[in-house]
């Protein structure tokens, strides 16, 4: 079982909320760590996890990321989310999330 499976399947099981918030930073090779909060929604099934959601950060930081290769979303709770930032507006950005480490 992948890790996005026991991820889903753990939160099914135990009841935990498919959305979820905290504060956290964004990595990618070449810029500093960004302090982000963050708003992430899971969706999916067992087989395959569907997340997408919110930043809110410095847009000058968030802009440093945008659209770049390999960048990585790392939770409250330590887990890490590969991540695509695919919309910039002022203070937010859109992602969607494709791997879970």
């Amino acid at each position: 079982m992948t890790a996005q499976a026991r991820f889903l399947h753990t939160a099914a099981r135990t009841g935990l909320p498919k959305i979820m918030v905290g504060k956290g930073m964004v990595l990618a090779a070449g810029t500093k760590p960004t302090k982000v909060s963050y708003e992430l929604l899971l969706g999916g099934s067992p087989e395959r996890v569907i997340a997408h959601g919110t930043l809110h950060a410095r847009s000058s930081a968030l802009e440093r990321m945008w659209l770049k290769p390999d960048v990585t979303l790392r939770l409250e709770n330590g887990h890490r989310v590969g991540i695509s930032i695919t919309e910039l507006k002022s203070l937010k950005a859109l992602f969607e999330a494709f791997d879970w480490v």
